[in-house]
């Protein structure tokens, strides 16, 4: 057994905090598993017509050393945010990573989240990475990639299938009693706590900001009318230009306004135009997307210890989206 555990996921349920956690903690080895869902991003793209021939990924090595010992990364399930047409691929690349890391830990560390919350954080954090839609354009455009992230029937059959043990968290228990959030983790895990659980500030923890959101996707809105212009010049350099325009819509907002004055986002917000906050905000949910979330998010949590008390209200959002 290389590791204790191997936390999965769910994306956009405080993951970074988890990880920053688990990374000072001195009776705590930490080891991201970026580089795979890096490299697994890359070749279910590759093999999207051929899937069957993409090759597993050879993860021999040493047992690290620490009491705890955790493999991370909410890529493991979390996947192609602002790439729709990559939807069909979250179940297969899940399958593959599944198969390659089943033999490195008899448990895997599920954290999950009201569904709704999760669709707004994921619609914040489309924004972040370079987006300018609506929760409503994001919810039309994207909506298989948010079914697809949120299929847990699959994803929890896809490791149980391979003699892996599911262990569920809701993030709601964290936020209410973090003090009971780690009791739990304790016993369902059966590992000690992490030395140091208090929690990260600045960006050392995710936080999507609502309030910001209209006028960073109006700064994306108008980076990405400038790629267009630029794709369309006969400009020599138009390809290093795009690129560059690409990483500054991808980050130049989200740390500009990070922790901008009011004074200085007040400024900004008169120079540009800026969608109304409750209107840019603002989304609902069509009976078939209500009824996949349903079947395939709430009901597979049933039976998970921790998530008794959570489930109602998990069912009472979505039954208020009727």
């Amino acid at each position: 057994m290389r590791y204790h555990f191997i936390h999965v996921g769910l994306g956009k349920c405080m993951s970074t905090t988890l990880q920053n956690i688990w990374q000072r903690s001195s009776n705590t080895h930490f080891e991201s598993g970026v580089p795979l869902v890096r490299a697994a991003n890359e070749l279910v793209r590759k093999h999207r017509h051929r899937l069957t021939e993409m090759p597993q990924f050879n993860l021999q090595g040493n047992t690290p050393v620490g009491e705890v010992r955790v493999l991370s990364a909410e890529g493991f399930s979390y996947s192609f945010l602002n790439a729709p047409e990559d939807a069909c691929l979250i179940g297969p690349k899940q399958t593959h990573l599944a198969q390659s890391l089943a033999e490195l830990s008899p448990t895997v560390l599920v954290l999950v989240r009201d569904p709704l919350a999760w669709i707004r954080s994921c619609h914040a954090q489309s924004i972040h990475q370079g987006g300018f839609e609506t929760a409503r354009e994001f919810l039309s455009h994207q909506r298989e990639v948010v079914l697809e992230n949120l299929n847990l029937k699959r994803f929890l059959q896809i490791w149980r299938d391979r003699g892996v043990r599911p262990v569920v968290l809701p993030m709601e228990l964290f936020l209410g009693d973090s003090h009971r959030f780690w009791a739990t983790y304790e016993t369902l895990l059966g590992v000690p706590i992490p030395s140091d659980c208090s929690e990260p500030e600045g960006i050392g923890r995710n936080r999507s900001h609502p309030d910001k959101l209209p006028l960073a996707a109006a700064i994306n809105r108008l980076q990405h009318m400038l790629q267009v212009m630029v794709r369309q010049s006969d400009a020599p350099d138009k390809g290093t230009i795009v690129d560059g325009l690409e990483l500054v819509k991808r980050w130049g907002a989200r740390r500009a306004l990070e922790k901008a004055e009011p004074a200085d986002l007040e400024a900004l917000s008169s120079r540009i135009e800026v969608d109304d906050k409750q209107a840019f905000l603002e989304f609902s949910l069509d009976l078939e997307c209500i009824d996949r979330l349903v079947s395939d998010y709430v009901e597979p949590l049933r039976g998970f210890d921790a998530m008794g008390e959570f489930i109602s209200g998990y069912e009472q959002s979505l039954e208020d989206c009727r």
